[in-house]
């Protein structure tokens, strides 16, 4: 630097000129050459892009074409097929049908070379085939004859909207065909028979669709062995699945390619058009005057360049150098290098000015450094220090060393900072060898990080995290530990406690008498108790292996995903179900679900109560009412049973013609959510609950109101008796009532009179 600093002046100018004028020329030339490159890729894929979409389209136009020769087929075939006339021919086959209507002119005019009538049965009834080139009539060829009358066609007769259009292959030649039911002249009835045209694709049909798109058109059989290397590349591309393929011929050429297939939707032609390349070579031409416009423009951008750069950059560079030159001889950092103008050099000047007042003002700012780095160490609630390490794995000296050490070990902080291997005494016994083996970790470079506990001056013995990074010392051939020592006493006695408490949520998980479940969201178990491993006949290993679809019967299962839907939207869930056991018998359960959090995820516990000796008393129950439904049902007043969930399992045909329902739209129903005001059914449903619980006692008669299915009111007068099983249980509740509706309405306008 001090070189290139005492340098006579136009040796610097110089040097520094040619390599930057050396440098910003060869970029221009490098990004001249880019930008051309750039645009002939862009461009010439545009106009190639252009060119193969002109090409499919062309392509298109010739399967166009194609199908309006088919379409003008078609209402030949359609105009001759449902015609009275046909239909009366194709039956009695009278002769006068062909003489009058089958002529020569007949296939000249429609440009046919096929005429062909099948039976209802697919036999011939008549056929012709027409030379339209010698325009004589010569019988049916023999390929013709086995596909056609040997039913090979894929045409239903019998189906009256049956027809069939397309390419058919014969020894002959590739031939358009088109075949329509013969029907009456109002397209109606049963097919008769099938009316079968068609037209060769002759090289004179081929010109003519050339004509008529204005292109070269070429056709060959897809399997013809002698096609060319550029057809066998156009015939891979299209059985591998393109529709159309566009492929370069050469400079002046480019063809347009597709596969055409038979009336069996096999592939049968390989089609192609030609196009001159006109838009490819105008691409050509863009690119050549692009390349023009950019040599020109970055001519002039370069001389411009240089021109700009030498008055505005180079002269001011050279005067700054200089002017530090000098302030470099006299070693005066009080010195001030001139600024002129408010561009980028002038900020580099004001930068070295600021420089120069920075290296003044540095020792101070060291000084500041450190004592704040202190102040932060001592703030900080673990202990800090950083220790170096010589070649041969020795603590030699601690840099830094917090005082929180004191703190937390009880012992002055001068036995540490004297003794770096003080601390290694005073950790706990049992730990020292753990201690230990992080210290060696350290010394040999590696991170690490050791929990263990150390013994206090008081005696007490506290639990540390020693953890420490080790880096290369920039200044020496040493190595540089960062350390941590963080008191974690409090957290390992929460550790404990959550043990703790673990042990005792166990035991308890365990030793329930239900069988209690832990699953995800997607019924994985993660936890079960051994009242589930015995009541379901596996291991706890097996059912932590299995799915809530192993276990449930299967006409529950499919409830699965709704009722974990009920679940996650209301956070708990109650319900029945049946459970699966190993030996493949079932058993009713009642389950009880709640969302909790466990091991940082949203999980299901599920409490499952056997339900078995409750079912059966409620089969009992069942079995009883439907034994009596048939004498409720002559009864002269409302009759209903409940559940204990409000449900309605028995009504008779009285209290049906009284709510307007009939029974099947009743059973199974909640009873307060169908019959009971929206005003008076929570009230209602609150007391019932109670009264299944035997927290309230019975009051044998009430008066309330019920909704009928009409939508009004109707007042009955109860009389209730609560329903129990064998061992005394309330199960449900049984309630007689009376429509007394019009009893209060008498009364009422009875003292209305008074």
């Amino acid at each position: 630097m001090d070189k290139i600093l005492n340098m006579p002046r136009q040796s610097a100018r110089i040097t520094l000129r040619t390599k930057t004028v050396s440098m910003i020329v060869l970029i221009l030339i490098a990004l001249i050459i880019l930008l051309y490159a750039v645009s002939r890729y862009i461009m010439l894929d545009s106009f190639t892009h252009l060119e193969s979409e002109t090409a499919d389209l062309n392509v298109h136009r010739l399967l166009g074409a194609l199908d309006g020769e088919l379409a003008s087929m078609n209402m030949t075939a359609a105009d001759w097929a449902w015609w009275g006339d046909t239909y009366e021919f194709i039956q009695d086959g009278n002769q006068a049908y062909i003489d009058e209507n089958i002529t020569d002119h007949t296939f000249i005019n429609l440009n046919l070379n096929l005429l062909v009538f099948l039976n209802e049965s697919g036999q011939l009834t008549f056929g012709q085939e027409f030379d339209l080139e010698t325009q004589h009539i010569k019988p049916l060829s023999v390929g013709l004859g086995t596909q056609v009358l040997d039913h090979r066609l894929p045409i239903d007769p019998s189906d009256p909207t049956s027809h069939l259009q397309g390419v058919l292959i014969l020894p002959e030649g590739p031939i358009l065909i088109v075949a329509w039911p013969i029907l009456n002249s109002h397209g109606e009835g049963p097919p008769q028979g099938t009316l079968i045209l068609g037209r060769y694709l002759t090289q004179t049909q081929l010109e003519n669709l050339s004509t008529m798109i204005y292109l070269s058109v070429d056709m060959q059989y897809w399997n013809d062995p002698n096609l060319s290397a550029d057809d066998r590349t156009a015939l891979e591309h299209l059985r591998a699945g393109q529709a159309v393929y566009v492929r370069p011929l050469n400079d002046d050429t480019v063809a347009g390619y597709t596969l055409y297939p038979d009336v069996y939707g096999s592939p049968a032609l390989l089609l192609r058009v030609t196009m001159p390349r006109d838009i490819y070579h105008q691409g050509q031409e863009a690119v050549a005057y692009a390349l023009l416009a950019i040599l020109i423009v970055g001519l002039v951008f370069i001389l411009v360049t240089i021109v700009l750069l030498e008055r505005l950059v180079l002269t001011r560079v050279g005067r700054l150098s200089r002017n530090l030159s000098r302030i470099e001889k006299t070693s005066d950092l009080t010195a001030r290098v001139p600024v002129q103008g408010q561009d980028e050099l002038a900020n580099l000047a004001h930068s070295i000015n600021s420089m120069l007042t920075a290296l003044e003002q540095s020792q101070r700012i060291v000084m500041d450094s450190q004592t704040r780095l202190q102040q932060v160490v001592t703030s900080i609630s673990d202990g800090i220090y950083v220790a170096e390490i010589n070649r041969e794995k020795q603590i030699i000296s601690h840099e830094i060393l917090s005082s929180r050490h004191a703190d937390f070990t009880g012992y002055p902080l001068e036995n540490f900072i004297t003794d770096w291997e003080f601390w290694q005494t005073i950790i706990h016994p049992d730990d020292r060898a753990l201690a230990a083996t992080n210290l060696t970790r350290f010394l040999n470079g590696q991170d690490s990080e050791a929990e263990y506990r150390i013994i206090t001056a008081s005696g007490d013995s506290i639990w540390v995290r020693d953890s420490g990074h080790v880096e290369p010392n920039p200044t020496r051939d040493t190595l540089l530990l960062f350390g941590v020592i963080s008191n974690i006493t409090e957290r390992k006695r929460t550790e404990q406690a959550l043990r703790e408490s673990e042990d005792r949520y166990r035991t308890l998980f365990n030793h329930a008498g239900d069988s209690i479940f832990v699953h995800d969201i997607e019924g994985r178990f993660l936890d079960v108790n051994q009242a589930a491993c015995e009541r379901l006949g596996y291991s706890r290993e097996e059912l932590l292996q299995m799915n809530l679809k192993d276990i449930d019967a299967p006409e529950y299962a499919a409830l699965i995903p709704q009722r974990m839907e009920n679940l996650f939207r209301a956070g708990s869930a109650f319900f029945e179900t049946a459970h699966r056991r190993r030996d493949g018998s079932h058993f009713p359960i009642e389950i009880s679900a709640r969302l909790i959090e466990h091991s940082g995820q949203q999980v299901v516990l599920s409490a499952a109560r056997d339900m078995t000796e409750r079912s059966q008393a409620e089969l009992a129950v069942r079995w009883q009412r439907d034994r009596a439904q048939q004498y409720l049902d002559i009864a002269g007043v409302m009759l209903i049973a409940l559940n204990q969930r409000g449900e309605i399992t028995l009504i008779n045909r009285m209290g049906c013609s009284i709510l307007g329902y009939e029974q099947d739209e009743l059973l199974g129903k909640n009873w307060f959510d169908v019959c009971i005001p929206a005003y008076f059914r929570e009230p209602m449903r609150d007391v019932f609950r109670r009264l299944m619980a035997g927290r309230v006692e019975l009051v044998e008669y009430q008066e309330g109101p019920v909704q009928i299915h009409a939508g009004s009111e109707r007042l009955i007068a109860w009389h209730h008796t609560l329903l129990r099983d064998e061992a005394g249980h309330i199960i449900g509740m049984l309630s007689s009532g009376q429509d007394i509706t019009e009893n209060r309405r008498f009364e009422h306008a009875l003292r209305e009179s008074e």
